[in-house]
Formats: C-alpha cells, structure tokens, sequence
C-alpha cells in the first residue's frame, strides 16, 4: 500500500527523547523587614536554571501536590520528586501562597528535607543565632531567689523574644515555670503595653500570689468585675481565667499586649471551643505557652498550641490531620524537628538533683464477689444490647459505650457507687486494700494524698475513715469546694497523720502538697497525663522525703485496658515532647468490645 501521508518531525521533538526529567527545587530566602522572610522558589533542571515564566507554571502545576509530569514544550517532560512536591504542597498550604512570612516560618521549612534552601547571609546569621545557646546580657541582674535550671529558661525565653519568636516552656509540673515568667517580665518589661495572663480559674489566686511575693513592684489587676482596659487602662499585668476570654474577645481584639501567657495552655488544646478561638485572637508583641502537658491525648494539642504562638507555622488542620492519618510516624518525627527550637523541656530528674526520688508502683486490688457478679451482669448485657464490633459501637451508641464504661470502673472501685446497689464497704476490693495501707502509714506519722474521678468514692471513703480513724484529720477537695486554699492550708500545716482527698479532675491544679508522703490514685484515668498532674502537686520544690505513689488496679477488668492505653499515650509523648479519652478513638486501640471490656477468664471464677 503507497503511502498517504509524510511525517515531519519538529526541532523541539528530540527534547522529549530522554523522557521524564527530575527538578530540584531551591528555595531563595532573604529578609524582608525586621522579622519577616521573603521565600522565592527557583527550579533547576541539571546545570539549566528555569525562567520566572517557567518557574510559575511548575508552581501552579503543584499547587496539589501533583507527582504528575509536567509538559514543558521548551523543556521536555519535567517532574519533581514525590517528596519535593509534597514539601512544597505543604508549604504553600501553610503560607496561603504568601511570597513573605514570619522569621520563625524558616524552621517550617527546615523540616521538609527535600528541599534544598538558599539562605542569605542576614537569615544564615539570624538562624545560627538563634540556635546558639542562650546567654546573659551584660547590665541585666536576674532576681537571686531563680535556682540555675530557672535562670537559664528565663535567659532563653528572652532569647526566643529578642529574635522574634515565641516560646513553649514546657517544664515538668512543679519545676516553677510561673517564676520564670515573671522574671522575664520583671527584667525585661515593656513599659508602654500592659500584659496579659490567661490561666485556669483556680490558677488566678496562685498568679496573684506569685507576683505579690517575687515581683511586688509589678502593677497587677483581675479582669473583670467591671475591672477592665476601659476603667484602668494604665499599663499593668491583667490576669483572666479562660472562661473569660469569649466575655472579653471584643475588648483584646483592639489591644496589642506587650507579653501575653497562657498557663496550663492545655485547657486550649481543642481548637475547635470558643475559649481556644477567643485566644487566638489575642495579640502581643511576644506569646509564650507555659504548660508541663503540651501533648495530653493527641497530636492535635500541640498543633493547637502553636496556632496561638506561631501563626503560619504549622499546616492548617485539615491537612495537618489528614497527614497525621495516613503517615503518623513521618508527621510524629517532622512535628518535632519543627517545635524543637521553640520548646524547653526539663524534667525534675534533670534539674532538680536534691529533690528525693520517687517510687511508683501498682496494687492489685482482687474484685469481691459482689464486683464481680455486677460486672459480668454489667458486661454480659452489654454484649446483648451492642454485640461485639466496637468500630460500629463507638460510632452509632458512644454515649450508652461510655455510660457503660463508666458503670465498670465504678464496680472495680466500689458496687455501691452503683445506684442499684447498697452494700457494705467490705464488698470493695480497694477499700480493703487502702484501709490496710493507710493503718500501716499513720503509724509513722506521715501525710496521705488520695485521688479518685469519683466524688462520691472519696465521701465513701471518708466515711470509713471516720469510724475507723476517728482522730485522724481528713479534709477534702473536689470542683464543689468553694474555698480550695483552706483545706489546703489546713492540711499542709497540720503537724502529724493527716489525709485530704482531691477530685482527680480537680487534680490540685495550682496547689502546693509537698507536706505529703504518700499519694493514692483509687482509679486509673483515660489520660497518663492528668494523673502526672496530680502527683506532681506532691513530688516538687520543697519535698523532703520520699514519695510513695500507689495505683490501685483491679487486674484483669478495664482499668488493665486503660493502662494499655495509658502507655500508648505516653510513647507518644515522650516521641513529640521528649499524650483522646474520646470514644471514637477506642477502636483504634481495641479490636473488639470483649477486648476493652471483658473480665479475664481466670477472674470468671468464683
């Protein structure tokens, strides 16, 4: 068959001979300004460096993240590596596509290893500065009553402010990060601007103590109660708790602060309350986070708390979620190449080396008859009304999962706590376990410290103290005390025997225990966190002896399984910082309903 048609090949066609070519991505940093960046994004083809022109359509063609080739017709058949394009998604992502972002944002990038970066001399000297150990400036005395630990956080809360960051102290409970704040306020103030600090309510009397005994000279006011910037808008620390950051976004939104804190940020830590979103729109010339669980339950705390200190620093939340599902151990390990500039972290074991050890340990606490039987009674009609899938529990019945999650722990600590039930106090393992304890403990003269979730397990047990120990002193504190500094006081300047118990979800946040030996955890909790929390009210500054701390644990029931969870939690901590009780996330951590739930075959039997 002749030929109906000739072929002509055009001179650009041999460009497309070598298939597919690889770019490299360089990212041009300069200063812009005074604590802004400008980030120009140039490709390279071998030795060939890309036009603007050329170089605009590569970064419209990876706006998603593409790892498609991009036909280039000058230039052939063009890609970037799946890494490079992802890094470079993430950042535009980030940054809305914004030429110029805050100094710190250059540490976002630093994370995305792909991606080679060109920095200039002005951001490679800020960078190295910034990293350097931090050191005193000459002229500047800080406050003598700082131990060394103490002097070098403020020293580099100071650093993290001259450079234009800001800072996540993260001390360990106990170690006083409230003092340190204030010294760099103290040392460094900022004349022209009041400050604010945000805390938890039962936090704000501790605030207002600290300042009056190490910094009297600082001015200080308690917003609200008419007393606002309106009716005293001379400078001054104003100190808020966070129910009333929502009360008062209209009046922050127009003031720019001169240092504003937020302690124990991890009230804030869904990003999703009106509290947390009040406190992002707080502004100040420099934020500083001060919280010894900057991870409680997930990566999602974190990323919260470094919305309010670094704006742009992380992906937004979506994405950053989305990552988080798919690659959790890549995101885990970028997430804490990125903070670490920007976060201190001492433990007491590191810093405090004249504070007395602490000895943990568990007690298993056998299950009567009578738990045991209203336990198999509480699972076996569960497993009739839910069947076994827990996935498909957890998402269409949580709120009857989590009634009966709590039914259970209930019965490990007490059957009469059950309304149904009315028994004496001898059917509860633990009580058993405690009062045999506690008889041995008060013959040496020491203190005690009981925590439960259960308010009405701590009444229970103050009954059977009070017929038991008729003299021993027992005071109490739960979210119903009113007055929490007087039982407090009372216990800790007691001389001899003496007991309080607390409300684990009061957990003592912003009180001093350090009078006690001994501390109780009667029940285990979905996060390691909050019971850190409650034994660090004992085992800190001013502690002259040995701590003793004792969980009671009925083996073989769902405390055992919030145990396990427990230690997931805390390797995720320590992954990121060094830890949700949230029924949806259940399943991520147990196969099946009879897995979180269902008592040992070994404690079946009578």
């Amino acid at each position: 068959m002749g030929a109906f048609f000739r072929v002509e090949k055009d001179s650009t066609l041999a460009l497309f001979a070598k298939g597919v070519q690889t770019l490299d991505i360089v990212g041009q940093v300069k200063r812009k300004g005074l604590l802004e960046l400008e980030v120009q994004w140039r490709f390279k083809l071998g030795s060939h460096w890309l036009t603007e022109e050329q170089s605009r359509q590569v970064l419209q063609g990876s706006w998603g993240g593409e790892k498609h080739p991009l036909l280039l017709p000058e230039l052939r058949l063009i890609q970037m590596l799946p890494s490079q394009a992802t890094a470079l998604h993430d950042w535009k992502r980030s940054h809305k596509d914004k030429a110029d972002s805050p100094s710190y944002c250059l540490f976002s990038l630093f994370a995305e290893v792909p991606v080679k970066l060109d920095l200039s001399p002005e951001v490679a000297q800020w960078r190295e500065s910034l990293c350097a150990p931090p050191r005193e400036e000459q002229g500047v005395k800080l406050p003598d009553f700082l131990r060394s630990y103490q002097r070098q956080g403020v020293l580099w809360l100071r650093h993290l402010c001259r450079h234009g960051c800001h800072a996540l102290l993260a001390d360990e409970m106990g170690l006083g990060k409230t003092i340190q704040a204030l010294a760099l306020i103290a040392t460094w103030p900022i004349v022209e601007k009041p400050h604010l600090i945000v805390c938890p309510a039962s936090v704000v009397p501790v605030w207002r103590h600290e300042i009056k005994t190490f910094s009297p000279q600082l001015n200080m006011q308690v917003l609200g109660n008419g007393c606002d910037f309106l009716t005293h808008p001379e400078p001054c620390i104003w100190i808020t708790s966070y129910t009333r950051p929502r009360q008062h976004k209209a009046l922050w939104e127009s003031k720019v602060f001169g240092y504003a804190i937020l302690d124990e940020a991890q009230f804030i830590k869904n990003p999703a309350t009106q509290g947390a979103m009040a406190c992002m729109a707080i502004r100040a010339q420099h934020r500083i986070v001060l919280t010894g669980t900057p991870v409680e339950n997930r990566l999602l705390d974190v990323w919260t708390l470094f919305r309010f200190l670094l704006p742009e620093f992380l992906a937004e939340r979506r994405h950053f979620e989305g990552r988080l599902d798919r690659e959790p151990e890549t995101v885990r390990e970028r997430l804490r190449a990125q903070i670490e500039p920007f976060m201190l972290r001492r433990t007491k074991r590191e810093v405090l080396y004249d504070l007395p050890p602490k000895v943990e340990m568990d007690l298993v606490c056998p299950l009567t008859l009578r738990q045991r039987q209203e336990y198999l009674r509480l699972t076996e009609q569960a497993y009739t009304r839910l069947g076994h899938q827990l996935t498909l529990i957890a998402r269409e019945q949580p709120l009857y999962l989590w009634s009966l999650l709590m039914r259970l722990r209930q019965v490990c600590c007490d059957p009469d706590l059950l309304p149904w039930c009315s028994v004496n106090w001898h059917h509860s393992g633990k009580i058993n376990i405690l009062v045999d304890k506690t008889e041995a403990i008060l013959s040496g003269g020491c203190k005690i410290v009981i925590f439960s979730q259960f308010v009405s397990f701590l009444e229970r047990v103050r009954g059977v103290f009070g017929r038991l120990f008729p003299s021993l002193p027992v005071y109490e504190l739960t979210g119903r005390t009113l007055d929490r500094k007087q039982p407090v006081t009372a216990f800790q300047e007691h001389f001899g025997s003496a007991v309080i118990a607390i409300s684990l979800r009061a957990r003592g946040t912003g009180i001093n225990l350090h009078s006690a030996d001994y501390v109780f955890l009667l029940d285990p909790w979905w996060n390691p966190a909050v019971e850190a929390q409650a034994i660090d009210r004992v085992h800190r500054i001013g502690q002259q002896n040995t701590v003793f701390v004792y969980r009671l644990i009925t083996s073989g029931t769902v405390e055992e399984r919030i145990q396990q969870l427990q230690l997931k939690k805390k390797r995720m901590f320590d992954e990121v910082v060094q830890p949700s009780h949230a029924i949806a996330q259940l399943d991520h951590h147990f196969r099946s309903l009879n897995d979180l739930i269902g008592l040992s075959s070994w404690m079946k039997e009578d």
